[in-house]
């Protein structure tokens, strides 16, 4: 993937176009798993990619939904293993 971004870059294509594209694949793939578990009304995405302005925008098109997310989010993984080791301390 990086050398099909250097070579496109070498062709003139915008770093802006190559981006936007690069967030629509993902966003594209991320929708098309969350297709198969039925949609529901609200959408929370939680991760470091949540505060990627354009992936987040292309998911919500494709799912045609608002996504939520917090300022935080790029810390709910760390969070959620800290909790589980915590019970599994605590039991």
């Amino acid at each position: 993937a990086e050398s099909e971004v250097i070579s496109q870059l070498a062709l003139g294509v915008e770093l802006s176009d190559l981006v936007a594209g690069i967030c629509e694949s993902v966003a594209r793939r991320v929708s098309s798993l969350a297709k198969r578990i039925s949609i529901r009304e609200k959408v929370y995405m939680s991760g470091g990619v949540a505060q990627n302005i354009g992936v987040r925008k292309s998911l919500e098109r494709q799912l045609d939904t608002d996504i939520l997310f917090t300022k935080n989010a790029q810390l709910m993984g760390a969070l959620g293993a800290a909790l589980i080791a915590y019970d599994k301390i605590n039991k």
